[in-house]
């Protein structure tokens, strides 16, 4: 890849990709493209750097696909000016959450219906107060998630720890960085998802970039690994809140999986699997997992929460 230009708003680099089969070797098809990172805003933002997505870059590529087979309507809310001289922004948003409905949809047969987009200025708090503070929000009955952007539009040095924060199959995730990588991350948190320490998965803790021409980060595709897909596959069709009781069998399956993966991924799965308990009424156990889990890793904010 190649930086071509870097301007407010418009930020490319050009790009020569090859398909290849790695183990007969052969070259199946290359191609030209292009990388895009619509936003570039230094002097408010003075950490943020132009992002490209590979993600945007495959459109070429027949995808596997399922059939849609759930539309999750958003209610989508930011901080940032969304009308006139910040239209851009706008824009911005729109293009992310269409790369994050496209990894849904191809992964899961999960597309994400945009139904509205309106300004929200959340209390300056931490992350868990600002979802709480969600739940208040007018509108929220007519979606089945609502999806609060707080902060820059790209990925920047923030100094929170915390970029997102969600729980299992409820329905308000609040994001410190308006990018389809942290929406796709949250929103399989939502669905059950846990943090996987292996590279190129979208689930790891920390959010991986490869840097170009000193200034152009480059993100990598949004995949699952085959633990999450696992989990998912079982959630996608459950509804977000707090109405579990339709569907106890899978939810039981649900904390099964937690339970088995307790052994070798406590760290991990605890924030999820006690959050999961404690939605149910098992509260002793829910503790009993936590306080298991703080052991582990005493410093997990989601955890002490």
């Amino acid at each position: 890849a190649k930086v071509e230009g870097f301007e407010a708003y418009e930020n490319t680099a050009k790009t020569k990709l090859r398909l290849v089969d790695a183990k007969r070797g052969k070259k199946l098809k290359s191609w030209k493209a292009k990388l895009r990172a619509p936003y570039f805003d230094s002097p408010r933002y003075l950490h943020v750097e132009p992002y490209g997505n590979l993600d945007d870059v495959f459109h070429e590529l027949p995808a596997k696909t399922h059939p849609i087979a759930r539309r999750m309507r958003l209610l989508v809310l930011s901080d940032q000016q969304l009308e006139g001289p910040g239209e851009p922004t706008r824009r911005y948003l729109e293009s992310q959450l269409a790369i994050a409905s496209r990894t849904l949809a191809r992964e899961f047969g999960v597309a994400l219906d945009v139904h509205k987009i309106e300004r929200w200025l959340a209390p300056e708090t931490d992350i868990f107060s600002i979802a709480e503070a969600a739940t208040a929000i007018a509108g929220r009955d007519e979606v089945d998630l609502t999806l609060g952007c707080i902060g820059p539009l790209a990925p920047a040095r923030v100094r929170s720890r915390s970029i997102g924060y969600a729980r299992v199959l409820t329905n308000i995730v609040v994001n410190r960085q308006m990018n389809a990588h942290v929406f796709v991350h949250e929103i399989g948190h939502v669905l059950g998802a846990i943090h996987i320490n292996q590279e190129g998965c979208v689930m790891e803790p920390m959010l991986r970039s490869y840097e170009l021409a000193n200034r152009f980060q480059v993100l990598p595709p949004i995949l699952f690994s085959d633990t999450n897909r696992s989990i998912i596959n079982l959630t996608r069709f459950l509804p977000l809140g707090t109405a579990y009781q339709p569907n106890q069998e899978k939810i039981a399956r649900l904390l099964t999986i937690y339970e088995d993966l307790q052994s070798e991924r406590l760290r991990e799965v605890a924030p999820y699997y006690g959050d999961l308990l404690l939605s149910v009424g098992r509260y002793d156990e829910a503790l009993e997992v936590l306080r298991a889990g703080q052991r582990v890793d005493p410093n997990n904010a989601s955890i002490r929460y």
